[in-house]
């Protein structure tokens, strides 16, 4: 594979600590693709070359959201499948150790080296990455793995994002200010809609990928529901409903760290960015894209 890349630093952000670039990459294994460009930390370049030669199992199972946007919950939620809900072996070890986040390495030059840990674990693998497709390694393409995609309502994303920054310390601003932020691309791994429209690009029809939705809203999620999808989807065999209750209790910790089950005022969108931000939603993802109709 050849590709080519630019990088431009993004101007400074007020209240944030990490300085970001724009990373615009253009490769021939993926030709005619449109979405190309991605902010990251100004560490990520001189990963980039790593990353695409990383090698990737037909066995590996994917799991692909934006920050805050249940990596953590789904990837969990996966392992128990694969596991045959061993619930008592998930709970000796983190699901950092158990389903890494391939990429952490390069956006924040971690001591702990991400890619070594995936590589060093036993198929079939669970990962976890917040890249857009054209940021995927190489081998990506052609071992063709499974890929569970997980989306969120882009105000509760923003809000959790949000969140995700002032608790390790990369924004100490307001609330409003850090939307205006987000809109404008002002964080690793946006732009927002075009991390949903790579996907849409690549996958769209392809029975590799599982698409599901993340929410506050319970009419919209169930557990149980996406566990006897990701059971199909995987060809696992659906447990009872005393192995799903005990689901459901198990990730409840997963929800709460995500501002999906709290009252707190704090996680409320601000009414008066209410139409500005639904404005954005219309504008740049007014159309459903494909991927959010293919909910198994």
């Amino acid at each position: 594979m050849k590709y080519s890349i630019s990088v431009t630093p993004r101007s400074p952000i007020k209240h944030t600590s990490i300085n970001l670039v724009e990373i615009s990459i253009d490769r021939d294994d993926l030709d005619g693709f449109s979405e190309k460009r991605c902010v990251f930390t100004e560490e990520f370049p001189s990963s980039i070359e790593r990353l695409l030669n990383f090698k990737v199992r037909t066995d590996d199972v994917w799991i692909v959201a934006l920050p805050k946007c249940g990596i953590e919950f789904f990837s969990e939620m996966v392992w128990l499948i694969q596991n045959n809900f061993n619930f008592e072996k998930s709970l000796s070890s983190s699901n950092n150790v158990r389903a890494p986040h391939v990429e952490l390495k390069a956006l924040f030059n971690f001591a702990n080296d991400s890619f070594a840990v995936a590589d060093d674990l036993e198929s079939p693998r669970i990962l976890k990455t917040h890249l857009s497709v054209q940021f995927l390694p190489k081998e990506f393409f052609v071992k063709k793995p499974k890929v569970v995609f997980i989306y969120r309502d882009a105000a509760e994303a923003a809000i959790a994002y949000y969140h995700l920054c002032c608790a390790i310390g990369c924004y100490n601003g307001t609330k409003e200010d850090f939307i205006e932020f987000f809109m404008n691309n002002g964080g690793p791994y946006l732009p927002f809609w075009q991390h949903m429209a790579s996907y849409d690009q690549y996958f769209s029809g392809s029975g590799n990928i599982f698409s599901v939705e993340y929410s506050r809203c319970k009419e919209k999620m169930s557990v149980e529901d996406s566990v006897k999808g990701l059971c199909k989807f995987l060809g696992k065999p659906v447990p009872n409903k005393t192995v799903l209750e005990k689901v459901k209790e198990h990730l409840q910790m997963y929800t709460d760290s995500d501002g999906l089950t709290t009252q707190d005022q704090d996680y409320r969108f601000p009414v008066e960015l209410e139409k500005r931000f639904n404005d954005w939603c219309v504008l740049n993802g007014g159309k459903e894209l494909d991927i959010l109709k293919m909910k198994k």
